[in-house]
């Protein structure tokens, strides 16, 4: 039998056990007392003279206590104080918190590397990444999900956040509970169980700008009984799009900002204009500039008909080799190329990408727990949650490397392409301007007075494998994913009033079963790879022979 067939009959079993259950709950209802108002899971009861303080188990440890006597730092955040300072979703949430450091991953990141893939949301605490971070709902691990790479980390927009009643950040580690992934801390979502009827609540969220209208309803019933509950929800959620050119701090282009080593904030790009002599702005720097990669000569970048600071025809060189900062060929200063001048950060195709993507999910959720009467406190609980979502992004196109064999026609270092030159006359001519020479003097200390040779010609080289680096329209540059997640759990926990070790007591069980499935689909068309071959001529040549051949010959 297949391992699909086994996941299937366990989920067919697990929901058999959440429909029996949940009617047994609702038949047994009538049977029992109603709670007394005014009591619920954490208050103080009256027994005679003496106060009893139920405790319960606090995230972070396998030891009953309250939550004022926990040993842990915990911050605890109540979901109905979120909503009323507009914060609804659970990744936002817990993102903002003061606990959450480092790179907070949503749904603003739409790059195809990411390990969880577009389209998910986690949480990063103490700046140890969120594959240090577990998060837990209701005590319990929520499973990865995700699309693409290789997803390790439980995505924060699956959890229905109508149903949650509070958020306990844990503040230190506690790989010793939960393991390796635990180091930054836990995140325990604890759901709600104060249900009492039919409740619908809707929430719009609407910027001071265009776009971005946020709408999210959800409809919950539920009961509760003397010894347990009952919960049932649904949740829907609709996000719009936002442009770049949607938000004045991206308008016109992406901005550059980071915090340096120093703790001082900064705005411009430091590597361009230090290193390479670019004029910069506050714009983020762009690597999808065209440009080609060329024996001896390094990037080149188109600079006009007939402008070039070497032979290169209409192409000039940023700098020849990755030892030379930038190429200044006319001694003004000032570097020849500079990048800001080829960077498509600001163009009109950019600012049409997302700053934050359409989005659209729905989720049910069913849970509830039974005590039965006895000294054991027998407690059959379960959970059952189903959510549905699609995502849609649009951005830029990454960069292509392809390889352009050195006889097609319209490679620019063939010299019988029309328009093609010798890249190794080329560069002949480069090194022949006196400015360059003094270039290349003051960085590798060569003296001809001291009888060494500051000769670095090479003559012909004939026509020679070349490499552009651009980005083209309508590769990679869209994104849809779409997918679902089922999680069942269903478990016994009570006491243990007869294991008493002298001071070692108030034993307690807890054992359950957990089942979750994901799936997922992500579409994102770009360019074949074999065509792309196919259409330069590149079917029948050893590329990886190629990239090193053109690495010696660029002197890397």
């Amino acid at each position: 039998m297949r391992v699909e067939d086994y996941r299937a009959i366990l989920a067919r079993l697990f929901s058999t056990f959440a429909i029996v259950f949940s009617s047994f709950c609702l038949l047994a209802a009538p049977t029992v007392f109603a709670q007394e108002d005014g009591v619920d899971d954490q208050t103080t009861e009256q027994n005679g003279d003496e106060k009893v303080t139920e405790e319960i188990v606090v995230t972070g440890s396998r030891l009953k206590r309250d939550t004022y006597s926990s040993i842990s730092p915990l911050q605890i955040i109540t979901a109905q104080v979120s909503r009323e300072v507009g914060l609804i979703d659970a990744a936002d949430i817990l993102q903002e918190s003061t606990a959450a450091n480092g790179q907070q991953v949503d749904l603003t990141f739409q790059g195809f590397v990411l390990d969880n893939g577009p389209g998910a949301s986690n949480v990063d605490l103490r700046g140890l990444g969120s594959a240090r971070t577990l998060v837990l709902l209701n005590g319990r691990r929520l499973a990865p999900a995700g699309v693409e790479g290789a997803p390790f980390a439980a995505n924060l927009n699956q959890i229905p956040a109508s149903m949650v009643q509070q958020y306990d950040i844990l503040l230190d580690g506690a790989s010793s509970v939960y393991g390796s992934d635990a180091i930054a801390g836990v995140a325990n979502v604890i759901l709600r169980k104060d249900f009492d009827g039919l409740e619908i609540q809707g929430f719009t969220r609407i910027p001071d700008y265009s776009n971005g209208v946020d709408h999210t309803l959800s409809v919950v019933w539920g009961k509760n009984f003397d010894r347990g509950f009952i919960g049932f929800g649904g949740e829907y959620t609709d996000t719009e799009r936002v442009s770049l050119e949607d938000r004045p701090w991206t308008a016109g282009c992406e901005k550059h900002h980071e915090i340096d080593e120093n703790g001082q904030f900064r705005s411009q790009e430091e590597w361009q204009s230090s290193v390479l002599g670019s004029a910069w702005d506050e714009c983020r720097l762009d690597r999808t500039a065209g440009r080609y990669i060329a024996p001896l000569g390094g990037s080149l970048y188109y600079t006009g008909p007939g402008t070039s600071n070497g032979g290169w025809g209409s192409f000039s060189s940023q700098r020849p080799r990755s030892d030379f900062n930038y190429t200044d060929s006319d001694g003004d200063g000032v570097a020849d190329v500079r990048y800001r001048d080829f960077d498509r950060n600001g163009t009109p195709e950019s600012q049409s990408s997302d700053l934050f993507p359409e989005t659209s999910s729905y989720s049910l959720m069913s849970y509830g727990e039974y005590t039965f009467d006895g000294e054991a406190n027998i407690t059959p609980y379960f959970e059952a949650m189903y959510q549905n979502f699609d995502f849609e992004s649009r951005g830029r196109p990454p960069q292509l490397f392809p390889f352009v064999p050195a006889l097609n026609p319209f490679n620019p270092c063939n010299p019988a392409a029309a328009g093609g030159v010798d890249c190794g006359l080329a560069w002949d001519t480069f090194m022949a301007n006196p400015a360059v020479i003094q270039q290349y003097m003051d960085a590798f200390g060569c003296d001809p007075s001291l009888g060494g040779s500051c000769d670095q010609t090479f003559g012909a080289i004939g026509a020679q494998t070349v490499r552009p680096v651009v980005g083209v329209r309508g590769d990679r540059d869209n994104t849809t994913t779409s997918g679902d997640q089922l999680r069942v759990v269903g478990g016994v926990r009570g006491d243990m009033p007869f294991m008493t070790m002298g001071s070692l007591d108030n034993w307690s069980f807890d054992v359950y079963a957990s089942f979750t499935e994901s799936s997922a689909l992500s579409e994102r068309r770009g360019i074949r790879d074999d065509r792309l071959d196919l259409a330069l001529g590149m079917e029948f040549i050893d590329k990886y022979a190629m990239r090193q051949r053109s690495r010696r010959r660029n002197g890397t």
